[in-house]
């Protein structure tokens, strides 16, 4: 069963509070900044919040968040925002 409303604006809240993390560049050796490793844990971390909120675990995997979910969300809410 796909995100509810509830689940989904919380996503979107989760996303919006961890976008310089989630989306920052990559550290680099001696930089500041974040690895893939630790945005793969910021977005389980949010999985795992969304299955607590009773998501189904099929919705929530963290793949399926970062390049179905989240692409979706941000799509429609970029054609709200412009119209």
């Amino acid at each position: 069963m796909p995100l509810n409303e509830t689940q989904k604006l919380f996503f979107l809240q989760r996303v919006f509070e961890e976008k310089s993390a989630l989306f920052g560049q990559f550290s680099g050796v001696g930089e500041k900044g974040i690895s893939s490793k630790g945005k793969k844990e910021i977005w389980q971390k949010i999985s795992n919040e969304l299955i607590a909120m009773g998501a189904s675990q099929k919705d929530c995997m963290v793949d399926n968040l970062r390049h179905n979910t989240w692409q979706n969300l941000k799509k429609r809410l970029r054609k709200k925002l412009t119209s």
